[in-house]
């Protein structure tokens, strides 16, 4: 960032300032030197004890107090606080201070113990607010704040020097600030500043906050060191900016230098509303990309990795020969030409296609429309909206994984109108339920949303699909005719990406080069732990950065070295803050090859446990995903073509189970109803219904303290009820359990919109349980099963208000008059 940009962002009000001891050293004490800093303090002591000089703040003031039962501790104490208020009490200030005192800052924050800032603003009118590491996010919060880390000068007395004055030069700042309540709020204000300003800080010193620093590496681009000007000569410097060059960007200006640049672009400053610059959507701009042919090989590492590069996706956009054009194409492109605003929902399993799709439309249609990519939520979402409101023209956004952004789409809502269209997408099985949602928060009716399921390909893409491998030479297919090649497609591939992909992976070759990458992986734990924990991010849609993920598994960055590892970017990529595995396909993949499933659920814990470290609503993200039942099947049962698992479903499940029990102790999941239902069904899969039928009690109970009726809790204890009868082929009273079983799903049916589809899938239980049962009912049960039976039906059709989930609402009656038959065949039998 250049140094014009950033002041601007100052001016802006965007930027949050950190200061170190350097700001302070021009300003006057009340002895009328310059402000020292703790070295200088320490040295001090140093020579009124008769000891060498020495840096360690801390221990020399421990000598220089002594201990508490000496008789005269209290008067070298009284001592000490006004040795310290002497040093650190600001007289004097220099202009450079006063102008930076006077702008506008998100937050201030300091290590310092001085009261500089503090003076300089009252002289122009800033009351800045001194804080501590002990006040509450609200006070601080209601004004205009500066958060002394270490202590404050003016609120020195022997209490707070024995308790919240930290006198020491690398203090133990960050143990302190994480188990503080302002660390979630330093971090956010860090998110949300445009710029982040360190001015006189030092990373041998009084910047142990590096450590918070360097796990964010999309900070890196906005925060900025403002350094005393560099003399050539001077070789100290050296060292030191080549750690700040690894956080962000220095500039070697110094103070008044700097003041005086902010003083001279404040004259001439004005809001550029038009060149407003983007950060929670991403424009997406024909015009910024040059043609480029590309290669086969671009082609063939899309197949193999998911290497995808939208310079090459834009320059194909009107061929095949890089991402093949899906048929849902022309039907989006027929909806956007309307004159009004649409809603459109791509959706399909992992690995089918969602991405190349969604990136193939934005370039497609960024040369006719105003096209934006949601990217990140920040603050200042409304702010971009009103700027997107006002350009001129129609425009189209495109918003992945949608589930986790439904409170964007909410105040999306209030800017829509004819002009605007939107395009999200979501995995399948997450879009039955969030579909309901992302109406809610639209203000739209469900069968006013398009939605394109893409999981299969179709006859005309087929073709397509066919033809691209040929062109890149792809063995099994190249010397096929297109009837053969057809057929093959059909039969080994499945009709769907994902399938192809894995068929693909049958090459020996993929298989050593994921082999030789994880042999250097496992010869590093945190490395290992990194790739383990993208590989979550992943396939769960965690959609984490890469500093929150190395939070979540507390590793530093700076031990990370497998991103400097060819082999290893084969697999990851890393840029823009975030680290990802290139394709879902080969996650599933190496987690089923490489056997990491324990390696896995031990990241899952560690991530779990650690959630609280990250602002609330990405804390609470991770731990409802991160214990879903879906997530998990998605993550370890997923079924993969030419490949099985070398761990036994029994030694897998045993794992689930043993990670569930751990993490039950965890504050959050205790009386969570939402926890215990997860595990409930993770037993029931594997046959637990002893324990399943305990973990329904808490759910049950923990949902009634909070009245808040769960609907889901219904959908499974009916699932419950009948499955375990089945299975367990004991059922003592076989009309009481299905009866109640019937109630609960009709209760669902007449109150609950999202969940009919999943009561839908459980109709298939009806005729199985009857199978076992049926003989067993008396004449007047038998009589009244009828009758439930035909009502369910009834049920069903009557509460169908729309045409979503059709497929299964039809399977579902299906269900239910083959259960009338069997039904009917008990009584022939008896």
């Amino acid at each position: 960032m250049e140094i014009n940009q950033l002041i601007n962002h100052i001016l802006d009000g965007n930027a949050v300032l950190f200061l170190g001891a350097g700001f302070s050293r021009e300003a006057t004490n009340q002895l009328n030197m310059k402000m020292k800093d703790a070295n200088g303090l320490s040295r001090e002591l140093c020579r009124e004890l008769d000891i060498p000089e020495d840096d360690d703040l801390s221990g020399v003031s421990d000598l220089y107090l002594g201990s508490k039962d000496e008789r005269d501790y209290d008067v070298k104490a009284q001592k000490l606080i006004t040795k310290l208020q002497q040093n650190f009490t600001c007289k004097q200030f220099a202009l450079s201070q006063q102008i930076i005192a006077q702008q506008k800052w998100i937050r201030v924050y300091t290590t310092n113990y001085d009261d500089v800032l503090e003076t300089a603003g009252e002289k122009v009118g800033r009351n800045y607010t001194p804080m501590l590491l002990s006040d509450t996010v609200e006070r601080i919060n209601c004004v205009e704040s500066v958060v002394h880390m270490n202590g404050y000068i003016r609120n020195l007395d022997k209490n707070s020097l024995e308790n919240e004055f930290k006198l020491c030069t690398r203090s133990y700042l960050i143990q302190n600030l994480k188990n503080s309540p302002v660390f979630g709020l330093f971090k956010k204000d860090l998110k949300e500043a445009r710029a982040i300003v360190f001015i006189g800080t030092s990373l041998k010193y009084d910047l142990d906050i590096q450590q918070v620093l360097y796990a964010e590496s999309d900070f890196r681009n906005k925060l900025i060191f403002i350094d005393r000007v560099a003399d050539a000569t001077d070789k100290t410097i050296v060292l030191e900016d080549n750690k700040k060059k690894l956080l962000g960007i220095v500039h070697h200006v110094g103070l008044d230098g700097f003041a005086d640049q902010i003083n001279n672009q404040k004259k001439h400053y004005f809001p550029d509303k038009y060149n407003f610059v983007l950060r929670n959507f991403e424009r997406i701009d024909s015009r910024d990309y040059e043609h480029d042919p590309g290669s086969r090989m671009d082609t063939w590492r899309l197949f193999e990795s998911g290497s995808l590069e939208r310079g090459l996706v834009y320059s194909h956009a009107d061929d095949d020969t890089y991402v093949v054009r899906r048929s849902i194409i022309k039907d989006i492109k027929t909806s956007l030409e309307k004159d009004e605003f649409t809603v459109q929902i791509i959706h399909s399993n992992l690995g089918n296609g969602k991405t190349c799709l969604i990136e193939y439309l934005m370039c497609f249609f960024s040369d006719k429309y105003d096209v934006y990519y949601f990217k990140q939520l920040y603050d200042d979402l409304e702010q971009e909206l009103r700027v997107i409101e006002k350009r001129p023209g129609k425009k189209v956004l495109f918003i992945e994984d949608y589930n986790l952004y439904i409170k964007v789409l909410a105040s999306i809502r209030y800017y829509c109108n004819s002009d605007w269209n939107i395009v999200v997408s979501c995995r399948t099985y997450i879009n039955n339920n969030s579909i309901y949602k992302l109406c809610d928060a639209l203000g739209k009716n469900i069968d006013e949303i398009e939605e394109y399921d893409i999981n299969y390909f179709t006859s005309e893409e087929k073709k397509k699909i066919v033809a691209s491998l040929q062109n890149v030479n792809q063995a099994d297919f190249k010397d096929l005719n297109e009837s053969k090649a057809l057929k093959l497609l059909d039969s080994k591939c499945r009709n769907c990406w994902s399938n192809t992909v894995m068929f693909m992976f049958r090459s020996r070759l993929i298989g050593e080069k994921v082999e030789r990458v994880f042999q250097n992986l496992r010869k590093n734990n945190s490395n290992m732990e990194v790739v383990m924990a993208a590989i979550v991010n992943n396939i769960v849609g965690m959609n984490l950065s890469y500093g929150q993920l190395l939070e979540l598994i507390q590793i530093p960055q700076s031990s990370i070295s497998c991103t400097r590892n060819q082999d290893v970017a084969e697999l990851l990529s890393i840029r823009d803050g975030r680290i990802e595995i290139k394709s879902s396909v080969l996650s599933l993949y190496v987690v089923r090859k490489e056997n990491l499933y324990v390696e896995i659920i031990r990241v899952m814990e560690k991530m779990v446990r650690n959630a609280d470290i990250l602002l609330d609503n990405d804390s609470e993200m991770v731990k409802r995903l991160l214990i879903s039942i879906s997530n998990i099947s998605e993550l370890f049962y997923k079924k993969l073509p030419y490949y099985s698992a070398e761990v036994s479903n029994e030694e897998l499940h045993q794992e689930i189970l043993r990670y569930f029990d751990d993490v039950s102790k965890v504050k959050y999941y205790e009386h969570n109803e939402f926890f215990w239902l997860q595990y409930a069904m993770a037993c029931m899969a594997m046959q637990e219904y002893q324990y399943a039928e305990n973990h329904f009690a808490l759910a049950h109970d923990y949902e009634k303290k909070k009245s808040n009726e769960s609907y889901q809790i219904k959908v499974q204890y009916g699932r419950f009820l009948l499955e375990r009868a089945i299975y367990e082929k004991d059922e003592r009273t076989p009309y009481s359990t299905l009866k109640k079983a019937n109630m609960e799903w009709k209760t669902v049916l007449f109150n609950n919109e999202a969940q009919k589809f999943y009561v839908y899938k459980q109709m298939y239980l009806y005729p199985s349980y009857i199978e076992v049962y049926g003989g067993q009912f008396t004449e007047k049960e038998y009589n009244n099963t009828v009758k439930m039976l035909e009502n369910m039906s009834m049920t069903i059709r009557k509460t169908a208000y729309t045409k979503h989930h059709l497929k299964e609402r039809e399977q579902a009656i299906k269900h239910l008059e083959k259960a009338q038959k069997r039904l009917l065949k008990t009584v022939i039998k008896g």
